[in-house]
This record gives C-alpha cells, structure tokens and sequence, in this order.
C-alpha cells in the first residue's frame, strides 16, 4: 500500500477551500433575472410625455409647412406696398384704398358660396365687434360672384357690419387670389405685413391684427 506523501491532503484540502470561495465569488457577480439593474429606465408617465410633445412638435411642423405651401404664390408680406384697390361697395359708393381708409386695415376676400368663408365669417364679426375703426379697418372683398344680391344676402346671413366691396376678376389677379378665403394684413402705411389663406378662427384673426399689436404698424 502506497502512502500519501506528508501534506497532500492539506494542499488538497486548501485547493478545494480556493475553488469553493472563488466560485461563490463569481457567482454573486453574475447578474440574475431577479436582481433590479443598475441602470434606471425612465418613468411610464416621463416617456408617454416625451411621447406626446413629439408628436405635437410633428403636427406644428406639418400645419407650418402646409402653410408656407398654401401661402406661397400670396404677395410678399415684407413690407411690400399694397395693390391699388378701388371698386364699388355692396351700399354704393365707391371706396379707395388710398384715399378712403387710413390706419391699418385687414383686406379679406372671400367667395359667396365658398363654404371655409362661411365658417370664418363668424369670427370675422367678432373681431369687427372687438376692435374700432380707429385702431383696424376691415374691408371685404367679394370675388367670383354671379350678382350683387348673392352677395347682400351673405353678408345679411353672416351679420357683417362692414364695408363689403364688388371685386373683377383683375382684383384678384393684382392681389394674388388663388383661393378663398385669402387676406392680408397692411399696416397704417398700406403696406402688407401678414398673409393668410383658407379658414381662421377667432384666435388667429386676433393674433395676425390685434396680437402683434396693431396699432403700432
């Protein structure tokens, strides 16, 4: 019978002590499906918010290019001096923008039987109603209508207590009009600082004539 040689058992004994801790060691280094991470995900209701201003941000981005689109055959509104504008009125007489009406003024064509006009008109009384004539003058201007009587019994459907007047096919091609309803903005010196197509609501009559402050154009 061989012998052990004199403390093999105890180096036997030290290896498997070694191999026992270094093993529990890398076991408690091992990531497990149970443990939390270290590294911390955003909360539901931050990601549904970042979420959410995305898409918001995506709408303005298309509503302000589809803008830019509708608006690009308009007239310049960079200070560009208005059209000349002298036509008969729905009540008579004749108006001239040059010579009739002072101060700023909002020039707002439209088309009797145009159905986005019919919405807008609307709002278009309630800043006639919210706004004098010494701070903004309004002028409409009819375009593409068969008689004078379709054009009385729009504005008496729509309540417009404003001067309406009876644009030519020359009207709409000195102003640029493709489409109904258009309108500009023009300063106290005629000329034009903001341009507009298709419907508006109230607020945004209001921020394109009182909200930049009107008064001081």
């Amino acid at each position: 019978m061989i012998g052990r040689a004199p403390g093999s058992a105890v180096k036997s004994s030290l290896s498997s002590d070694t191999i026992r801790h270094v093993s529990i060691a890398n076991y408690r280094k091992m990531p497990t499906d149970n443990a939390p991470s270290r590294k911390t995900s955003l909360p539901v209701w931050l990601r549904a918010r970042s979420g959410l201003m995305l898409e918001i941000s995506l709408v303005l981005v298309a509503l302000y290019a589809l803008h830019q689109f509708q608006t690009r055959n308009l007239l310049d509104s960079d200070g560009l001096q208005a059209p000349p504008l002298k036509l008969p009125s729905l009540a008579g007489p004749t108006i001239d923008l040059s010579e009739d009406v002072r101060g700023p003024t909002l020039v707002y064509f439209f088309a009797p039987w145009c159905k986005f006009c019919a919405a807008s008109a609307g709002n278009l009384a309630a800043l006639r109603r919210s706004t004098n004539d010494q701070e903004m003058s309004i002028l409409l201007v009819a375009l593409d209508w068969q008689s004078a009587d379709e054009v009385r019994e729009y504005v008496a459907r729509h309540d417009l207590e404003v001067p309406v007047l009876l644009g030519t096919r020359a009207t709409a091609n000195d102003w640029h009009i493709f489409g109904y309803p258009t309108y500009y903005v023009l300063d106290k010196s005629h000329r034009i600082r903001r341009k507009d197509f298709g419907y508006s609501s109230r607020f945004g009559l209001w921020w394109r004539t009182r909200g930049f402050g009107i008064g001081s154009l």
